[in-house]
């Protein structure tokens, strides 16, 4: 499974193989998105979970099974730029420009 984030603010879950989308959009987001991050196979195999920065200033973690967010992260007073997973099961993020109220 591959996932995209853009600017419409929403994220996408696509087959790689035929390249077709997979299930409706995940929403949630009120900026574009910025970044994605799958969770390391170490810690959940096969990986259903997705992190997701966006300009909004928020971190989401999403269940791809479900279709459905688990958790917000929103203690960010600026735009998210960038979301990994540790091996540890840690998000690390990074923020640079100020957010719009």
């Amino acid at each position: 499974m591959l996932a995209s984030g853009g600017m419409d603010s929403d994220v996408r879950l696509w087959d790689p193989e035929k390249g077709t989308a997979i299930g409706g959009v995940l929403k949630g987001h009120k900026q574009w998105v910025t970044s994605l991050a799958w969770e390391p196979a170490n810690l959940a195999f096969p990986t259903s979970r997705l992190a997701s920065a966006s300009k909004d200033c928020t971190v989401r973690i999403w269940d791809t099974r479900l279709k459905r967010c688990l958790l917000v992260l929103g203690v960010h007073t600026k735009a998210v730029s960038h979301v990994k997973w540790g091996g540890s099961g840690l998000l690390y993020t990074c923020s640079q420009v100020r957010c719009r109220p």
